[in-house]
């Protein structure tokens, strides 16, 4: 069921959950008998059970609102992941699906490891140990284009003192059995927050689910 179409039944079912029904009867009275509306339903504690309240669409509790609210955000996250996998697949030249990222947090630096799911997965594996050194270098630079591209941002965090730091920070390429890593050294404070910050993000970004804490290489 696609995410919208899901989103209209759940609206639909929220409405027949609470749908009042509704009886007219009469009591005698001094001048004949007088009709009575009465409604069944579920009613906000305190009113009256004979005035029809504004309708409240609810789902097990829960509000029609924040459901629907819920679903389209996760729907939101779902589409922009797509988006920057795509673009990834443009500026890095492999396939986000058939790889895997790493970033890990050090005392002295960092690292950035790529690596294919499949190991006889040949193409994407040499598309990783093309770019990888391409990364290293332009890192060493100061050039950080490519992570902007990747991430639709001209403010991925802590680019901007990675670059004013750049001549305090070594990138060597390594390669590994799945792909590559990139190592990342720096003995300046400051460049190593920058570094902690960009790495943080790119753990988020891709949903890699590594440690944002720091630990001795």
């Amino acid at each position: 069921m696609r995410g919208y179409d899901a989103v209209i039944r759940l609206s639909e079912l929220g409405q027949k959950a609470v749908e009042p029904s509704t009886s007219v009867t009469h009591e005698p009275g001094k001048d004949g008998p007088e009709p009575r509306v009465t409604t069944s339903g579920t009613h906000a504690p305190g009113v009256d059970s004979g005035i029809v309240p504004a309708r409240s669409l609810t789902l097990g509790g829960v509000s029609m609102f924040w459901l629907v609210l819920l679903i389209t955000t996760m729907l939101s996250g779902q589409e922009q992941h797509r988006s920057m996998n795509e673009r990834g697949a443009m500026v890095m030249g492999f396939d986000q699906d058939k790889t895997v990222h790493h970033f890990y947090l050090y005392n002295d630096g960092g690292a950035i490891d790529i690596a294919v799911k499949d190991a006889t997965d040949v193409t994407n594996r040499a598309a990783i140990r093309a770019h990888l050194p391409h990364i290293a270098t332009m890192f060493g630079s100061g050039n950080f284009d490519a992570p902007m591209l990747v991430h639709d941002s001209k403010s991925v965090p802590g680019t901007a003192a990675l670059k004013a730091h750049k001549g305090a920070l070594s990138y060597t390429y390594v390669e590994t059995p799945g792909g590559g890593r990139v190592d990342i050294v720096t003995g300046d404070p400051g460049a190593l927050t920058a570094l902690h910050e960009f790495l943080r993000y790119q753990i988020a970004e891709h949903q890699t689910k590594d440690a944002i804490t720091v630990s001795r290489r």
